[in-house]
């Protein structure tokens, strides 16, 4: 009975992750129908374990396997409020087919009786978790994600969807282009990037994450005198947004360090310690501070941040650069074959990453 007691909680483990899959495809289908742009797929939270392009879908698959998360955007603002209301009811409707399934799949059952796996119970397991994706996501309430704190479905369903104001519909049509963006980016398309953000500008010209995505486009070319005066220009213009604000000084600070300029690193340690302030739960803020600490070189600090963005940090990319900097701190303070197996973990992890370049300095 005990075996059988792990084989029902495997299964339901299993199941819950099937279905949560389901769950985010009945909302990617929905909003295909609908005209919408689907960008990516979540399934959990935590570090990224394996990520891959399907129908032209980023999927991720996170470390803790619960939970899941789509990013989609309207290309128009025709009929915005309905059609929001189906994309968003597409993952609950998928829970509600696949439960409408299992009434003719939980007899099946019983043909387990009488053999080894009597008491084993897939489909009503399958039935159980689905009724309970389904009251919890239709339970109106804030949930976390991939992204941090948002609505659940119900929420926006019951609530949000038919609330929504003009200013926020023109902002998710504005998504659009700096997802796109986003995407050009993990294809190292730079041209492409830039593409989509001169269309998106076309269109919106005051809308402030476009020209976070251009100051961006800088760094991702390695020019970080230009990507630390961009964002420069946008520091102080959110002041009705100070979460924005911060994250704008966060990437002053950054691109201030990569200069490896020594008088620029006085204005990285005050936008660095300012971000991190406002918020010390931003991993990446915390990241950047090391880093600015790494230059200044307060070697002690630095690490003690570096290892704890590296430990909690979800993107390949994000661990890679923290990597680096520890290999670099860890290098100055004369531990060579530390810093070596810092920048080796770091090429594992992402072979593009833009400080492996310091490598050199830990040769020796």
């Amino acid at each position: 009975m005990f075996g059988i007691l792990l084989l029902n909680i495997a299964a339901f483990l299993l199941l819950q992750l099937i279905s949560t899959v389901l769950h985010e495809v009945g909302h990617a289908v929905a909003g295909r129908i609908l005209g919408i742009r689907i960008f990516s797929i979540d399934i959990g939270s935590g570090q990224v374990v394996y990520e891959f392009l399907f129908v032209n879908i980023r999927w991720r698959f996170r470390v803790i396997a619960y939970g899941g998360l789509i990013r989609g955007t309207f290309t128009t603002a025709r009929f915005f409020r309905t059609r929001d209301f189906f994309y968003k009811a597409g993952g609950p409707l998928a829970n509600a087919l696949i439960l409408a399934g299992c009434i003719y799949l939980v007899p099946w059952d019983e043909q387990l009786n009488s053999t080894p796996l009597e008491g084993f119970v897939p489909f009503v397991s399958l039935a159980l978790v689905n009724v309970l994706m389904m009251l919890l996501d239709l339970f109106p309430r804030m949930i976390n994600s991939a992204a941090g704190k948002i609505p659940n479905d119900g929420l926006w369903l019951f609530w949000k969807i038919w609330r929504i104001k003009q200013d926020n519909i023109e902002a998710n049509l504005a998504a659009r282009y700096h997802y796109e963006t986003d995407e050009c980016y993990t294809r190292k398309d730079l041209v492409g990037a830039q593409k989509w953000i001169d269309r998106g500008a076309a269109l919106f010209p005051k809308d402030i994450r476009l020209k976070i995505a251009a100051a961006h486009v800088f760094y991702m070319d390695k020019k970080y005198p230009e990507a630390m005066r961009a964002y420069a220009r946008l520091v102080g213009r959110n002041k009705d947004n100070k979460n924005l604000d911060c994250l704008l000084l966060n990437n002053l600070a950054y691109n201030c360090a990569l200069t490896g300029k020594p008088d620029l690193l006085p204005r990285a340690d005050t936008a660095s310690r300012l971000a991190l302030k406002h918020d010390p739960s931003i991993i990446s803020y915390k990241g950047t501070r090391g880093s600015v600490l790494v230059g200044m070189g307060r070697y002690d600090e630095a690490l003690d941040l570096l290892h704890e963005a590296m430990r909690n940090s979800t993107g390949r990319s994000g661990r890679a650069l923290n990597a680096c900097d520890i290999g670099t701190a860890e290098s100055r303070r004369g531990n060579i074959p530390e810093a070596k197996k810092y920048f080796s973990l770091a090429r594992k992890l992402d072979p593009d990453c833009i400080l492996l370049g310091r490598e050199a300095g830990a040769s020796t």
